[in-house]
């Protein structure tokens, strides 16, 4: 199991607000997403070579 499941919460906040500050800087035009909106983190499946 990954240790990241067991990371206190404030770490865990620290962690989401270190990886935000990027695409806060880079892709500032980025918006985010409603909780539950359709399609959310449904990747689109890979189709096999051929």
């Amino acid at each position: 199991m990954p240790l990241d499941l067991y990371v206190e919460t404030p770490e865990r906040v620290r962690r989401v607000h270190l990886g935000l500050q990027p695409l806060q800087r880079y892709a500032p035009e980025a918006k985010t997403s409603a909780l539950g909106a359709p399609g959310l983190g449904v990747p689109a499946p890979a189709r096999a070579a051929r």
